[in-house]
C-alpha cells in the first residue's frame, strides 16, 4: 500500500466520521425539537385532580334550628353539597324546585335545618379533563338525623298587618313574648292613639314561622295563615285604658306546641320636662329655634319612637352642669333612664351630667313582662 492508498482510506475515514457525527446530531436535534413540542402542547391542559369525595360533620345528630358543620376532606376542582331536606334532595335532582348549595372550590360550610328527620347529606366533587374532554365527579354520603328539640316551631315575624296605610307595625321577638311598639306613626299622621287601637284592633295578624309546614293556632284554637287575609281580628288594645290585652298563639311543627304571648305597647313619652328649671323645647338643639313642620314630619318618620330636646341656659355654673336636676312627667309603668349606664333617673332627684352634650336617654314602658323603650337627646346651650 502506498502513501496515496493510505492518505485516501484516511481521508474516507474522516468523511465517513463526519457524516455520522452530523447525522448523530441531526437525530438529537429533532428528538430535542419533538420533546420540547410535546412538553408545549402538554402545558396548554391544567392538570388533572383525580375527584374524590369525602367531609366530616361535626355531629350526626343535632336539634333544628342546630348548625351542623361540615368539613370538606375531598379532593377536586369543585364540590357541590345537598343537605338532603326539602328542595334540597340529591336522589330527586331530577325534579324541578331541588338544587343543592351552589359549587365552590372546597370551603367548609354549615348549615342549619328547619324541619326533623333524618336526611342524606350528599357531597359531590367534580373536575373536567382537558385532554379528554371528559367531566368526572366522585359522590359520597353521610347520613344525619335532626331531632325536633325545642326550636321546630318558632315564629320570626310577627306583625299588625296593614295597620295603617300599608304600614304594619313589626314585634319584637324575645324568647316566647313578643312586643309590638306602636304609636308613632297615628301620631305623625294626625290620628289619636285611641282611634288607632280601634284600627289596630280589627286588623289580622302577619307572621312567619321557621318551617313552611309550621301550624299556627290562636288562642281560640282558630288555624291562622299571617298573610294578612285571614278573618280574624287581632284584638290587641284596651280602647279605653290604651293599655295592652295579651293574646295567645300556638306554633306546632312535628306535632311539638310552642305557645307565644303577644302585645302591643304605645311608644312611651316624656312631658313637661326642663333642666335646672328650664323649659326643654323639643325638636330644638339650641333651646331656642325649632324644626319646621316638615323636618319635624320627616324626622318622626325617619326615627320612630326617638326625639331630642334643646334648652337655653343663663348664668349656671360648671359644678350645676356636672350635676344637673331633670323635672319631667311620665305616665304609670314608664321609667327613665342613661343610655350610656342603665341609670334609673328620677325627676326632681337624681343628677344628671350635662357639662357634655348630648347626653342620651331611653324611655322604657314595662308590662307584666313586655316592654318597649323610646329615646331621646338633651342640647344644651349655655350663655
Amino acid at each position: 500500500m502506498n502513501f496515496h492508498t493510505v492518505s485516501s482510506l484516511r481521508i474516507r475515514g474522516t468523511n465517513f466520521t463526519t457524516k455520522m457525527m452530523k447525522r448523530i446530531i441531526h437525530n438529537t436535534a429533532v428528538f430535542a425539537c419533538l420533546s420540547f413540542f410535546i412538553l408545549a402542547c402538554s402545558s396548554e391542559y391544567d392538570i388533572f385532580v383525580e375527584p374524590r369525595a369525602d367531609m366530616e360533620l361535626s355531629k350526626t345528630s343535632v336539634d333544628v334550628l342546630e348548625p351542623v358543620y361540615i368539613k370538606n376532606l375531598g379532593e377536586g376542582e369543585t364540590f357541590s353539597f345537598w343537605p338532603g331536606d326539602e328542595g334540597q334532595d340529591y336522589s330527586k335532582i331530577s325534579e324541578s324546585r331541588n338544587a343543592g348549595l351552589p359549587p365552590n372550590r372546597g370551603i367548609d360550610f354549615e348549615y342549619t335545618y328547619l324541619r326533623s328527620g333524618t336526611y342524606t347529606i350528599t357531597m359531590v366533587a367534580s373536575s373536567f379533563n382537558e385532554e379528554t374532554g371528559k367531566f368526572v365527579q366522585q359522590v359520597s354520603t353521610q347520613q344525619i338525623t335532626v331531632n325536633p328539640g325545642n326550636n321546630g316551631n318558632n315564629f320570626t315575624r310577627f306583625a299588625i298587618d296593614n295597620a295603617l296605610a300599608g304600614y304594619s307595625p313589626e314585634g319584637i321577638i324575645e324568647g316566647n313574648k313578643i312586643s309590638i311598639p306602636i304609636g308613632f306613626i297615628n301620631r305623625v299622621s294626625g290620628i289619636s292613639d285611641k282611634d288607632f287601637a280601634v284600627l289596630i284592633n280589627k286588623r289580622p295578624p302577619l307572621f312567619s314561622a321557621n318551617s313552611s309546614s309550621a301550624k299556627v293556632y290562636s288562642e281560640e284554637g282558630t288555624l291562622l295563615q299571617g298573610r294578612g287575609d285571614d278573618n280574624y281580628q287581632l284584638n290587641l288594645i284596651d280602647i279605653n285604658t290604651l293599655e295592652p290585652i295579651i293574646r295567645k298563639f300556638t306554633v306546632v311543627q312535628d306535632g311539638l306546641p310552642n305557645e307565644y304571648s303577644v302585645a302591643a305597647l304605645f311608644y312611651p313619652v316624656i312631658s313637661d320636662l326642663n333642666v335646672l328649671g328650664n323649659t326643654a323645647i323639643e325638636y330644638s338643639e339650641d333651646g331656642l329655634t325649632v324644626a319646621t313642620d316638615d323636618e319635624i314630619n320627616k324626622l318622626q318618620l325617619a326615627y320612630p319612637g326617638q326625639t331630642f330636646f334643646g334648652v337655653f341656659l343663663v348664668g349656671v355654673t360648671p359644678a350645676q352642669l356636672k350635676s344637673a336636676i331633670l323635672n319631667f312627667t311620665l305616665t304609670e309603668g314608664v321609667s327613665l333612664h342613661l343610655k350610656s349606664t342603665g341609670e334609673e333617673i328620677i325627676s326632681g332627684t337624681s343628677p344628671v351630667d350635662i357639662s357634655e352634650t348630648p347626653v342620651e336617654f331611653e324611655i322604657i314602658k314595662t308590662i307584666n313582662g313586655f316592654s318597649v323603650t323610646s329615646e331621646f337627646k338633651i342640647y344644651t346651650t349655655v350663655f
